[in-house]
């Protein structure tokens, strides 16, 4: 049930806990002195290691912590911040007495996931009293921020140090040789999701100018900051199918690339069930790899494209003619003839593909129809000889519409398509 008409009930769940009773000085969970034998944990001890032997570090009954990894998992794939997954973020190479999360919001947030991945956690976590304000929750990021009771912190160490063990495990597999790992791993990010501070005025240029030089300093920010300021943590998913990586961008970010052989695998599709279904919400299989970076690597250029449809157009770059819009078609020359790329709607008003005319016939192809029926491919490839690209911005369906414009800025200055 939920406590307000609009708030799901795990939405703000230190609102149903009593206190714990926590100064806000201490509420930060810090690990204890037992620890040494993790950390001390070789290949060969791993790999010979039963589920049995995992969940000894936490107390638990094997199967209810593998219930509680397999519902962790589960969350990871709706938000990964609020997954318990996470609660090893921090842990790399870990001693006593250091924080386990690096702030209360981390800790919050995991902790709810643990308390929705299972039933250990009733009674055990609590919010931290407001030290400004008598009778009221400290918050953060919106929320009552959380913590554990001072006489359960053995407690989730324990359920820290079986799934630190679980992670560990699955890595010397992976090293092992045992799970097959893909050539590349790739992440795509949407431009709008990274925290960057971007100060950029449009001064009257066309939308789509503004909007490259904005994806040009997101670019250079993500190139030049390592991945623990750039996102929530150090533990990513990633997937070895680069169009699912595409898809999560839609046309408004970049595409990572990483060789797993350079990382520590924490979970795949190939090591836990969980992952080798298609996903609720997207109904795509993703082939997810979930991966460890080090906190302060810092992503290299070579190692990202730009799939950002205002990017591309802007710059002449062909890899923008699949990414037309409402408002932009691309022309261009490309085997001997003429193409126009529209984005059409379908009858439905609800989504669309691109279609392709060819030397100004009115017939408009999709990219399957043009192969099939004409022996042709009308998207350009690293190997065609394209000429005469453009980009045009126009108003569809505006009485007194505006002239439209070329939004191609720097001819010539085209990026390699990565094949």
């Amino acid at each position: 049930m939920s406590l307000f008409w609009n708030q799901d009930r795990e939405a703000d769940i230190g609102l149903m806990m009593r206190s714990s009773g926590k100064s806000l000085d201490n509420a930060i969970v810090r690990l204890d002195n037992q620890w040494t034998a993790v950390n001390n944990l070789s290949d060969g001890d791993l790999l010979n290691m039963t589920s049995t032997d995992v969940a000894s570090y936490s107390g638990l009954d094997v199967s209810v912590l593998n219930s509680m990894i397999e519902r962790s998992l589960k969350e990871w794939r709706i938000n990964p911040a609020r997954s318990f997954i996470n609660v090893v973020a921090n842990l790399a190479n870990c001693s006593a007495g250091e924080p386990m999360f690096e702030d209360l919001l981390k800790q919050t947030l995991v902790l709810t996931g643990l308390f929705r991945a299972g039933d250990e956690a009733g009674g055990k976590i609590g919010p931290i009293p407001d030290p400004n304000n008598k009778g009221r929750h400290h918050r953060s990021g919106g929320s009552c921020t959380l913590t554990v009771r001072s006489e359960h912190e053995a407690w989730i160490n324990g359920i820290a140090r079986s799934v630190r063990v679980w992670e560990m495990r699955n890595a010397a597999m992976v090293r092992a040789g045992n799970v097959k790992l893909p050539k590349r791993l790739f992440r795509g990010v949407r431009t709008g999701n990274l925290k960057a501070k971007i100060n950029v005025e449009q001064n009257g240029r066309p939308f789509e100018h503004y909007s490259a030089e904005i994806t040009q300093k997101r670019l250079e920010y993500l190139t030049s900051t390592p991945v623990k300021d750039v996102f929530f943590s150090p533990i990513l998913s990633f997937t070895a199918n680069e169009d699912i990586a595409r898809y999560f961008t839609n046309g408004e970010g970049f595409v990572i690339g990483l060789d797993p052989r350079d990382v520590d695998i924490v979970s795949s599709f190939k090591l836990d069930a969980a992952l080798d279904t298609k996903d609720p919400v997207n109904r795509k299989h993703e082939r997810e790899w979930i991966v460890r970076l080090p906190p302060k690597t810092i992503i290299p250029a070579a190692d990202v494209e730009v799939y950002h449809r205002d990017w591309l157009m802007v710059r002449g770059d062909y890899r923008g003619v699949e990414l037309a819009g409402h408002s932009s078609f691309a022309r261009y020359e490309i085997g001997g003839r003429k193409v126009e790329a529209h984005w059409v709607y379908k009858a439905s008003g609800v989504g669309g593909s691109v279609k392709f005319q060819l030397n100004g016939d009115w017939l408009q192809y999709s990219r399957t129809e043009a192969r099939k029926l004409l022996g042709f491919d009308p998207v350009p490839s690293s190997q065609d000889d394209v000429s005469n690209l453009e980009f045009i911005r126009y108003q569809r369906h505006v009485r007194n519409s505006e002239r439209p414009i070329n939004l191609v800025e720097e001819p010539g200055n085209v990026l390699s398509l990565k094949t």
